[in-house]
């Protein structure tokens, strides 16, 4: 029996919405630092009151200059073909600020350890 796996609230978090994070434009989230956070979790609630995470994602990507890169499209895809799109627009809905901060925690843990690599040069 060939049973697919059951997309959770981590998968959510590192493949969806990293991978929006990352690709939203680097101009936007200089001029608006102190608040991109913010933006990018009240966007993501504003655009999950839909039925389907097709228009999730369409709506995301008109509310913020996100240009989806290549590298993350197998990662999203996996989320976006789940079959659960209820349960996770669910999610994006009512669990917003969960997902977004483990969103932060791999940003800085990544940042973490380029300056790591950067500091052994």
């Amino acid at each position: 029996m060939n049973k697919k796996k059951e997309v959770t609230q981590e998968d959510v978090a590192m493949k969806l919405l990293f991978p929006l994070w990352e690709c939203i434009d680097p101009d936007y989230k200089q001029k608006y630092k102190t608040d991109v956070w913010r933006h990018f979790e009240n966007n993501i609630r504003v655009a999950a009151y839909t039925s389907k995470l097709n228009h999730f994602l369409s709506k995301i990507l008109k509310l913020m200059p996100i240009d989806l890169m290549a590298k993350f499209l197998a990662n999203v895809n996996e989320v976006m073909n789940s079959g659960e799109d209820k349960r996770i627009l669910k999610w994006l809905r009512s669990e917003t600020t969960y997902l977004v901060l483990q969103v932060r925690v791999l940003r800085q843990e990544i940042n973490d350890s380029y300056k790591m690599f950067e500091e052994e040069k």
